[in-house]
């Protein structure tokens, strides 16, 4: 891996993208229906513009997204929308954003497949908000890891600590490999089953997202 000021603008932009794409999977309310308004459609779009110099193909999807979320003022069909396809529905939940239900047998949440993700967060002192109000398997939340382990390794880059930076990626090669498991399945599901374009979009963007990062570290 070469450590450097490019390399450096890359890591944060993937961490800005992640960022960006797990608000896009929490309920539309409050600080989360803000930060969609006023900071995820510039985070995408600044995201974008680093990931097509490295021939992401996930950029045209970004900024997509963003300007739908650029021209919306109402979120009211979205919060519904969330509502339906990833918390309750009658018979059966399109689509249940954890990754339980698409790599286990029996699709219990907590299952065995998930605990390597589990001990990496709790490796990292880790723990989801009592706002949240989900398990630490739900999409949103493995996003913001995702953005956090980038996020660190930046860090690392900055102090010139290139060890420490490997073995911050090391442990996101682990989550990414976890993600691209599930993730893209969750992703057409989402996109097969939403009514309202800001889950498809988004949708559409996480899944080639996560393509391209696996693409990039030669996960398969």
């Amino acid at each position: 891996m070469r450590w450097d000021e490019e390399t450096y603008e890359l890591f944060l932009s993937r961490a800005t993208a992640y960022s960006a794409l797990s608000l896009c999977f929490q309920y539309p309310v409050g600080d989360t229906e803000r930060l969609l308004r006023e900071w995820v459609p510039e985070a995408l779009r600044d995201a974008s513009r680093t990931l097509k110099v490295e021939r992401y193909s996930c950029h045209r999807y970004m900024e997509e997204l963003a300007n739908f979320l650029r021209r919306s003022r109402d979120f009211g069909d979205a919060r519904k929308e969330y509502t339906r396809i990833f918390i309750a529905s009658y018979p059966k939940l399109p689509c249940p954003p954890y990754e339980s239900v698409y790599v286990s047998r029996d699709r219990r949440l907590y299952s065995d497949e998930v605990l390597e993700v589990l001990e990496l967060m709790r490796k990292w002192s880790l723990q989801v908000s009592d706002e949240f109000h989900e398990p630490p398997e739900h999409v949103a939340v493995e996003l913001d890891f995702a953005a956090y382990l980038l996020s660190g390794i930046a860090d690392k880059i900055v102090e010139r600590s290139y060890e420490e930076a490997e073995k911050v990626l090391d442990d996101y090669r682990v989550l990414v490999a976890h993600m691209v498991r599930w993730v893209p399945t969750f992703c057409s599901c989402v996109e097969r089953e939403s009514r309202v374009d800001l889950y498809r979009l988004a949708a559409r963007a996480l899944r080639v997202f996560v393509s391209d990062e696996a693409s990039a570290l030669n996960i398969e």
